[in-house]
């Protein structure tokens, strides 16, 4: 199997700003709180430091399979087959619900602007891609190639060290279900993609002429 084509752009969602910040904007007179949602190792969210508590395991994935197609809808059939694989039981669909009402109400509580919305293909987490270990990863990724090609190397190899410090580990670790897996084999080889790619970046950032 070749190396996976890194992943497609996610959509940013208009209520955000371009500038990349981790933080939820805030009424006057209101505290702002940095978000940081990881997916690469196990999955968190953090706010303003402190673990935001997810609830059981299968609650989590619902929030994790969301995470990775973050601002895009994903049918309530497409979450069950993450979440459960082929072991779904029969209330599923009503476990379901119940896991995003409650997944709701934490990040109403925690995360501000972050919210699972209601569409018509499905639901919809609304979120920052830049606060999204994943994405940021990614894009991160995406620049430092952009750089390559234009033939800067020392600004590729600094983005691709960027990049590769967010890693934690594989992604949605512990999360065993056929999707999840998969996920996991395609996110492992953008990361060993961009590791090379880094390694030929920073060679060629030192290499003189006469290498």
């Amino acid at each position: 199997m070749g190396p996976a084509a890194v992943g497609a752009p996610v959509r940013r969602s208009r209520n955000w700003s371009a500038t990349g910040a981790a933080a939820i904007r805030s009424a006057p007179g209101v505290v702002r709180v940095a978000v940081e949602f990881r997916v690469l190792g196990a999955v968190e969210v953090r706010v303003d430091g402190n673990r935001l508590d997810l609830g059981p395991a299968r609650q989590q994935r619902v929030l994790a399979a969301l995470l990775l197609d973050a601002n895009q809808a994903v049918t309530a059939d497409q979450l069950i087959d993450r979440v459960w694989g082929e072991r779904a039981p029969q209330r599923a669909r009503l476990t379901l619900y119940s896991y995003l009402s409650r997944l709701r109400q934490a990040l109403r509580t925690a995360a501000g602007e972050t919210q699972i919305v209601r569409r018509s293909g499905g639901y919809e987490l609304t979120v920052d891609p830049s606060a999204v270990d994943l994405h940021r990863f990614r894009s991160l990724a995406a620049r430092a190639r952009t750089a390559m090609g234009a033939g800067d190397e020392d600004e590729a190899a600094r983005l691709f060290e960027q990049a590769l410090a967010f890693w934690r580990g594989d992604a949605c670790r512990g999360m065993e279900t056929p999707w999840f897996d998969a996920q996991r084999e395609t996110v492992h080889l953008e990361w060993i993609t961009t590791v090379l790619d880094r390694g030929t970046s920073s060679y060629a950032a030192v290499c003189t002429p006469n290498c």
